[in-house]
């Protein structure tokens, strides 16, 4: 009777592992049968690197995050954009008065991106964000920018644009950091 029940027990195992067995070898079929290579690089992500090699900045959307609200003014009649910026890193990062805010427009027939004018005057001062270490520590700001965006035929991509430095010892290094969030204009 052992000997059956032995039995039983071995069919009942195969049929659990029966079905799993043939999920993993169907997914190691597909995977063997799907190309690896890297997606190719979008136009405007080739002209990125000639334009990001140009501001100094490695690790784009790292140490900063720049995000766009939920609903804002369109660019083109000349509205002042508003940007939140935040610090994501483990040090302090410093910013030029404005947090150099810049905004730049894909020229698809150039396949380039060209750098808008920013028509704000901004006052104040330099400014530094801290990690977000404690829930009293300054890691966020509010960025303001206006570009001039000059009329468009077809859908092209705007980009803000927002770099600063790492801090340490109070002194503003020449590690650049940046961090930028798209905008699909439509004509």
């Amino acid at each position: 009777m052992q000997t059956n029940n032995s039995a039983t027990t071995r069919r009942q195992r195969v049929w659990y592992w029966l079905p799993q067995l043939a999920l993993l070898a169907s997914a190691w079929v597909m995977a063997s049968c799907t190309s690896f290579a890297p997606p190719s690089s979008a136009p405007s992500d080739v002209a990125w690197e000639s334009v990001a090699k140009e501001l100094a900045v490695q690790d784009w959307n790292q140490a900063l995050e720049l995000a766009l609200p939920e609903s804002i003014g369109d660019p083109r009649d000349g509205e002042v954009i508003h940007l939140l910026l935040m610090n994501r890193s483990s040090t302090e990062v410093w910013f030029p008065l404005g947090y150099g805010a810049t905004a730049y427009l894909y020229d698809t027939s150039q396949k380039a991106w060209i750098e808008l004018p920013n028509n704000i005057e901004y006052i104040g001062e330099e400014d530094v964000l801290e990690p977000r270490s404690s829930p009293t520590a300054n890691w966020a700001a509010a960025v303001s920018i206006r570009p001039s965006v000059p009329r468009i035929r077809e859908e092209t991509v705007l980009r803000f644009v927002v770099i600063g430095k790492t801090v340490e010892n109070v002194q503003a290094l020449s590690q650049f950091v940046g961090g930028y969030v798209d905008l699909t204009l439509t004509p």
